[in-house]
């Protein structure tokens, strides 16, 4: 039963099924991430994946329940907001 219950989730949840698979993902994708970095749900963390490289973790690393990793700041939503309300009158 536990056997199908892995499997089951990782069809659904991907490479966010678990730990491993996430590390494994992100690493992938050009993040670099040191020894023993565990992700203990990694459904529930969110890692900006926009420019991976700037994602630098160490060794020893847990990454709990509700973390927000960007590789962006909010510039760019400010300047899209601004070129959306130029011309309209308030």
């Amino acid at each position: 039963m536990r056997k199908f219950k892995k499997t089951i989730r990782k069809l659904i949840l991907r490479e966010k099924s678990d730990s491993d698979s996430y590390v494994a993902y992100l690493r992938k994708h050009g993040a670099k991430i040191g020894d023993d970095c565990y992700i203990p749900d990694p459904s529930s963390v969110l890692i900006d994946l926009t420019d991976p490289w700037l994602i630098t973790m160490g060794n020893n690393i847990t990454l709990t329940h509700g973390v927000v990793l960007l590789t962006h700041d909010y510039g760019w939503s400010v300047i899209k907001k601004i070129n959306h309300f130029k011309g309209s009158v308030f």
